[in-house]
């Protein structure tokens, strides 16, 4: 049986955007990412899950059809450099 351990709501998000984890007793690690959001150009969310010998972090994304472009790559790198650590593994997801 799997459990809703968190919801992770975007910070800049008044759609009600989020990550959704359901797990079996995994480890996971909220990460602050607030900074980088801005309303219409980039909202996103992320969690580092410890999954037995393996890291792995997980963005989720936002980019409004309307926002500027240059803005979400720019940030959404910032957010990879910030969680990113070499040997993890990345997931990136949502609504580019």
């Amino acid at each position: 049986m799997f459990l809703v351990q968190n919801l992770v709501d975007s910070p800049s998000s008044k759609g009600g955007g989020g990550l959704h984890i359901y797990t079996k007793k995994i480890q996971f690690l909220i990460i602050n990412v607030e900074k980088f959001c801005k309303d219409k150009e980039l909202e996103a969310c992320a969690v580092k899950l410890d999954l037995l010998s393996y890291k792995i972090s997980v963005i989720t994304v936002y980019r409004s059809p309307t926002g500027n472009f240059q803005y979400f790559i720019n940030e959404l790198d910032n957010i990879i450099n910030k969680i990113y650590k070499s040997g993890d593994q990345l997931i990136i997801c949502g609504d580019l």
